[in-house]
């Protein structure tokens, strides 16, 4: 049996006799396609790299440490002040329109208690729907913007609207719609922002 070694100091010895030709005066030899041996250790070589286990290991490190690095990069990017308080809740949805089938407006009540001893701002909130699936509608993901101050502790509750897409009467009707948002704000300290996920009923009130 012809082993990867063998094969090496094959395609070796083809090549000093090559060089040992062009240097007694013979002329350099055209290079052809490459023999058997040359494409198998060629193989081997290329293969030693995809299987070499320490290169293996180096890539699982990389891959499970880059997500801490990113979670640490985006929890430390806040400053450091009371962590405000956020709460929604659906005003008005499908079962207030009748279950229609299309394009509808949702309208929310945003809550922020503002739990430091300064006031702050919300400027942004980004959301979105992340029924698995099912429920009663999905929100087009969207951002609308704000500028609304929230003195030093104290709360303050700002109505909006989305644009989402509901489904209709159905066995989904009443399914429970997850939200996920991002709020934005200004501090004195600097840009704050905060995720949240709620899950929202969808029985009628």
């Amino acid at each position: 049996m012809v082993t990867k070694t063998d094969f090496l100091n094959l395609t070796r010895r083809s090549r000093n006799q090559r060089e040992r030709k062009d240097r007694r005066g013979l002329g350099p030899v055209e290079p052809g396609p490459p023999g058997l041996s040359e494409v198998v250790a060629h193989f081997w070589c290329i293969s030693d790299l995809f299987y070499n286990p320490d290169l293996a290991m180096q890539k699982v490190v990389v891959t499970l440490f880059l997500p801490l690095v990113v979670a640490a990069c985006a929890s430390s990017a806040n400053p450091k002040i009371p962590e405000p308080g956020v709460g929604i809740e659906q005003v008005v949805g499908p079962a207030d329109l009748n279950y229609p089938y299309g394009p509808i407006e949702v309208k929310y009540n945003l809550g922020i208690q503002n739990n430091a001893p300064f006031p702050i701002t919300l400027i942004r909130i980004d959301v979105a729907t992340t029924n698995p699936a099912g429920g009663a509608y999905a929100l087009r993901r969207d951002f609308y913007n704000f500028k609304e101050t929230i003195p030093a502790n104290s709360t303050r509750v700002i109505p909006f609207w989305a644009k989402a897409f509901s489904f209709g009467r159905g066995m989904r009707n009443t399914e429970p719609v997850t939200l996920r948002a991002i709020v934005y704000f200004n501090t004195p300290q600097g840009a704050y922002q905060k995720v949240f996920i709620r899950e929202l009923s969808q029985f009628p009130q």
